[in-house]
C-alpha cells in the first residue's frame, strides 16, 4: 500500500511540474490528428443485411432413447445457425454453386453503379471486360449508366477466403434490434429471449444485396438439406439397430428353449426341506465340535471329572460310578487315613476305573470325529445341490430380464424410427428470414481512431520527454524532488526562494540599514529567520558551519546571510572563512590579503585576526599564507582558537570546502560537530549528492537546505559582483 502511494505522489508530482509540456503537447498532437482526419478521402459503401430468426422445431425423443443422447448437450439454435453461416465449407460450396468468384478490379466511368451482376459461366479466362446492360455469354451486369466493367475471377479458394474475410455476423436479442427496453413490456414482442442472427457484407456498389439474398436462400436450402440427410441417416441407423436386436431376441429365446429341456429346476427359499436338513446338519456339527473339544481337554489337562461334559450313555454312568467311588475314597481317609490298607485298596479301584474312563473318552472322540466327517461330507453334498438350483434360477431370471429389456427397446426404436419419418414427410429449416435490406453509409474520415491515436502518442511524447529531460539533467528543483530522488523527509529539508532584489538578502538589510524591510518582511528574510529560531536558537547550536557536495551550491551564500539574521538580533556572530583554497568570504569582505586562520599556528593574536563589519557581525579570513588546511584543524592553536571565539562570540558559523574530493571537510565537521547541508536547485547531479551524504553521518546533518530554487548559475555569481562592487565602494 505504501509502494502504490508512494508511485502515486510521483506522478502527481510530475504531473504538476510538467504540465505546461503536457498540455501542449496534447494539444499539437490533437491538432495534427484533426487536420490528417479532415485530409482523409471519404467513399461510398453500401452494406446490406439479412437478419435471421433461428427457433427450435422439433426435439429428437431424448426421453424415448435416453441412451442414444448420453452426454450430448443441447446447442441453441442461434448458435447452429452462426456455425452453419461462418463454415468454410458452407461458402466454398456457396461461390461454387452460385459463380461468384469475381471481385471488380475497374469500372468506367468510375462513378457508375453496379446494381447486379450475374454470373451464368465462369469464363476461361482470369480477366473478363463486360459491358453493362448488353448481353454476355458469361456475365450479366445491370448499372445506373452505361459503362465497362473489369472483371477479375479467383479460384473457388480464393473466393471462399475472400468471402470469409467480408464476413460479419453478430447475434442481437429481438427488443435490442427493436430499440425496445428490457424494462418496457412490449405487445409486438412475444419472447424477450428471442435472439436474431444478423449475417451482413459490405461493397462499393449496391449489388451486394443480390449476393446477401443469394446467400440467404441458399443457407435456407443447405439446412434442408442437412436435416434431410440427418433424418436419412437416423433411419439407417435406428434400422440396424433394430435388426441388431432381433437378431439378439432370438438367440435368448433359443437359449430359454434348451435351459427349459435341460434343467429341469426347482424354486428354493427358506421353508424348503433342504433349507431345513441343512440346518440341522449345521446344529449336530457345532454340537459333535463342542464336546471334541471338551473331552480333549480333559485328556490334555487331567482336570477333574466335573469338565467332561459328553452326551453318551455310557460315559455318563461310568461317571456315576466314579463320583460315587471318589466320595468312598474321601469316606476312607477321613476314617482310617491315607496309610490304612481300606485306603489303599479303595485307592486302586478307583485309579483302575478311572484309567478304563480314559480309554472310553479316546475312543469316544474317535467315532465323533467319524461321524463330524459324515456330516460335513453330507452338509457339503446338501449346499452343492441347493447351489446348483439357485444358478439354475439365477440364470432363468436373467435371461427372462434380458428378454423383457431387448422387447422394451425394440418397441422404442420402432416408435422412434416412425417419429422420424413423420418428421422427414414435414421438415422445415431451423429458421425464417426476417428481412434482407441495404444501407448507404459514407465512410472514411476516422474520427475516434485518429483522436485516439493523438492522445497515445501525445501522452508517449510526453512522457518521453519527461523521461529524457530527467535522464539528462539528474538534478533536483524543488523539495518533492529532493524528498522522491533522495529520501530526504520534507521536515529535515528549509528551502532558500529566488530572491528578486538584492535589497531582500538579510546581508543587505543588515550593512545598508533598510528598517523598511524587516517591517514588510520578505520569503527570503522569514525563510532565513525561521532556519535560525529552529535549528540554531531553539537547538542551542554555537558551533556550526556549512558545506555542499561541490563548489558553487551557495554555502558562503547561505552562511553569510544566516549570520546577518542572527546579528540582526542582537547576537555577536563570528564568520570564519574556513575553506583555504577558495577564501570566498574573504574575497566578498576584502580581507584577502589580512591575516586570518592560517596564521594562528604562526602564533599571532588571536584578536588582530578578527575583523568588524558590523558591531555584532565580524569576519575571520582565511589568511594570507596558504598552509595545508588539515595542519592547520589538526593544530592544537586552531582549538584555542575556536575557545576564545566561544568566550567572545554568540554564535561561530565556519565556511567549510565541499565533501566531494577534499580531504580536510570531514576533519572540520568533526571539530564543529554538526554542519548544515546546503544543495543546490537545479545545479548539482543527485548522484553527486547522494555519494557526499554517503560520507556524512546522518548526525553529522542539523538540517538540508535547498539553495536558489530558479535560482541561475548567472545570477549566483552575479551576487558575487554585488558584494565586492558594495565593499570596494564602501572601502573607497
Amino acid at each position: 500500500m505504501n509502494i502504490n502511494n508512494d508511485l502515486l505522489a510521483t506522478a502527481l508530482y510530475y504531473i504538476r511540474h510538467y504540465w505546461r509540456q503536457i498540455v501542449a503537447s496534447l494539444a499539437v498532437f490533437l491538432i495534427v490528428g484533426i487536420v490528417l482526419t479532415l485530409m482523409e478521402k471519404t467513399y461510398e459503401l453500401y452494406i446490406s443485411r439479412a437478419k435471421f430468426i433461428p427457433y427450435e422445431t422439433r426435439k429428437e425423443s431424448q426421453s424415448i432413447l435416453p441412451y442414444l443422447y448420453m452426454g450430448r448437450k443441447e446447442i441453441p439454435p442461434e448458435q447452429k445457425l452462426l456455425a452453419m453461416i461462418a463454415s468454410r465449407k458452407v461458402i466454398r460450396e456457396f461461390v461454387d454453386s452460385t459463380g461468384y468468384r469475381f471481385y471488380i478490379e475497374e469500372k468506367s466511368p468510375p462513378k457508375m453503379k453496379i446494381l447486379s451482376i450475374d454470373v451464368k459461366e465462369i469464363p476461361p479466362q482470369e480477366t473478363l471486360t463486360v459491358r453493362v446492360n448488353g448481353d454476355n455469354p458469361y456475365v450479366e451486369i445491370r448499372a445506373d449508366r452505361e459503362g465497362d466493367v473489369k472483371l477479375i475471377f479467383l479460384t473457388p479458394q480464393q473466393a471462399a477466403e475472400r468471402f470469409y474475410r467480408k464476413l460479419h455476423i453478430r447475434v442481437m436479442n429481438i427488443q435490442e434490434m427493436l430499440g425496445i427496453s428490457r424494462n418496457v413490456e412490449s405487445p409486438m414482442v412475444a419472447e424477450e429471449n428471442l435472439k436474431v442472427v444478423i449475417f451482413q457484407l459490405s461493397e462499393s456498389d449496391p449489388y451486394i444485396k443480390n449476393i446477401v439474398e443469394e446467400f440467404s436462400r441458399f443457407i435456407l436450402r443447405y439446412n434442408i438439406r442437412d436435416k434431410t440427410l440427418k433424418y436419412q441417416n437416423s433411419k439407417r441407423f435406428i434400422s440396424r439397430q433394430i435388426n441388431n436386436y432381433m437378431e439378439e431376441l432370438d438367440k435368448i429365446n433359443y437359449q430359454i428353449r434348451i435351459f427349459r429341456l435341460r434343467n429341469a429346476y426347482v424354486e428354493i427359499d427358506r421353508k424348503s426341506p433342504a433349507w431345513a436338513e441343512l440346518l440341522e446338519l449345521e446344529r449336530q456339527k457345532i454340537e459333535i465340535e463342542t464336546e471334541i473339544n471338551f473331552l480333549r481337554r480333559w485328556l490334555d489337562q487331567e482336570e477333574g471329572l466335573e469338565y467332561i461334559i459328553t452326551s453318551d450313555r455310557l460315559l455318563k454312568e461310568r461317571l456315576k460310578m466314579l463320583y460315587s467311588l471318589q466320595d468312598s475314597l474321601n469316606l476312607m481317609e477321613v476314617l482310617y487315613g491315607k496309610e490304612s490298607p481300606q485306603y489303599r485298596i479303595m485307592e486302586g479301584r478307583f485309579r483302575k476305573l478311572r484309567e478304563s474312563l480314559r480309554n472310553m473318552v479316546r475312543e469316544r472322540i474317535k467315532n465323533m470325529d467319524s461321524r463330524l466327517q459324515f456330516i460335513k461330507l453330507k452338509e457339503k453334498n446338501l449346499k452343492n445341490m441347493i447351489g446348483r438350483s439357485m444358478e439354475n434360477e439365477k440364470e432363468a431370471l436373467t435371461l427372462q430380464a434380458r428378454k423383457k429389456a431387448i422387447e422394451d427397446i425394440l418397441t422404442l426404436l420402432s416408435q422412434r424410427l416412425e417419429e422420424i419419418r413423420i418428421e422427414e414427410a414435414e421438415v422445415v429449416p431451423d429458421f425464417k428470414v426476417m428481412e434482407v435490406d441495404m444501407e448507404r453509409v459514407i465512410r472514411g474520415r476516422h474520427w475516434k481512431r485518429n483522436l485516439f491515436a493523438s492522445l497515445l502518442f501525445a501522452l508517449l511524447f510526453a512522457i518521453s520527454y519527461i523521461l529524457i529531460v530527467e535522464y539528462t539533467s539528474n538534478t533536483v528543483r524543488d523539495p518533492d524532488e529532493v524528498a522522491i530522488k533522495l529520501n530526504i523527509p520534507k521536515e529535515k529539508l528549509y528551502e532558500i526562494p529566488y530572491i528578486e532584489e538584492e535589497d531582500e538578502m538579510p546581508i543587505n538589510i543588515l550593512l545598508k540599514g533598510l528598517r523598511n524591510k524587516l517591517i514588510q518582511g520578505s520569503a527570503a528574510l522569514e525563510a532565513f529567520r525561521i532556519i535560525a529560531l529552529r535549528e540554531i536558537i531553539n537547538r542551542n547550536i554555537r558551533k556550526t558551519g556549512a558545506t555542499s557536495s561541490i563548489q558553487g551550491e551557495g554555502k558562503t551564500f547561505f552562511l553569510i546571510n544566516l549570520a546577518a539574521v542572527l546579528a540582526m538580533m542582537n547576537k555577536r556572530v563570528v564568520i570564519v572563512d574556513g575553506d583555504m583554497r577558495k577564501k570566498n568570504i574573504s574575497e566578498i569582505f576584502h580581507v584577502k590579503d589580512s591575516d586570518g586562520l592560517s596564521n594562528i599556528i604562526e602564533g599571532v593574536d588571536f584578536q588582530s585576526i578578527i575583523h568588524p563589519v558590523r558591531e555584532t557581525l565580524h569576519i575571520v579570513a582565511a589568511g594570507k599564507r596558504f598552509i595545508d588546511p588539515i595542519a592547520i584543524f589538526s593544530s592544537p592553536r586552531y582549538d584555542d582558537f575556536m575557545e576564545f571565539l566561544e568566550k567572545k562570540y554568540d554564535y561561530i558559523f565556519v565556511d567549510i570546502p565541499p565533501v566531494l574530493n577534499v580531504a580536510e571537510t570531514t576533519l572540520t565537521i568533526e571539530k564543529l560537530g554538526k554542519v548544515f547541508f546546503i544543495i543546490r536547485a537545479s545545479f548539482t547531479q543527485v548522484e553527486a549528492i547522494e555519494r557526499a551524504l554517503s560520507m556524512l553521518e546522518e548526525e553529522d546533518i542539523i538540517a538540508h537546505i535547498l539553495n536558489s530554487v530558479g535560482f541561475t548559475r548567472t545570477g549566483y555569481y552575479r551576487y558575487y559582483r554585488y558584494y565586492r562592487n558594495y565593499y570596494y565602494n564602501r572601502s573607497s
